[in-house]
């Protein structure tokens, strides 16, 4: 697995090797930026992105960051990242938690979240994470 942070610009072959590549923040908003550019151009569809877009998201992101990455990449984060927006909407949804719009991060007082995981814990139900 090859964990790239903010201050990282290259990455090996990993992606050609089979391992997961783990995009970092900055990867991602330029992916969103670059996925904007591809809805202008016609390339989004009703349940996703057309198969050119990912194909010019890859090369975007391989020539912006130096790295290996093919369309099957970027449709694989695409998912993650709708994945993790429908947990943080579900989450916002819940009596005591709020966004903090700076951090762009889930807020709530401790007693809330202790109460949101012993719930969880005992509910095979909520599989929502935090």
């Amino acid at each position: 697995m090859c964990i790239l942070n903010q201050n990282d610009n290259c990455a090996t072959n990993l992606a050609e090797e089979g391992k997961n590549i783990i995009l970092n923040d900055q990867m991602d908003k330029v992916l969103v930026d670059i996925l904007l550019v591809q809805i202008t151009e016609g390339y989004k569809i009703s349940n996703g992105f057309k198969d050119p877009a990912s194909v010019a998201a890859a090369t975007a992101m391989n020539a912006f960051f130096n790295l290996q990455l093919n369309k099957e990449h970027i449709k694989n984060r695409i998912k993650t990242m709708k994945e993790t927006y429908k947990s943080v909407c579900i989450i916002l949804c819940r009596s005591g938690f709020g966004w903090d719009d700076d951090t762009k991060m889930v807020t709530c007082e401790k007693e809330v979240y202790d109460d949101y995981v012993a719930v969880r814990n005992t509910s095979s139900q909520d599989t929502i994470f935090l």
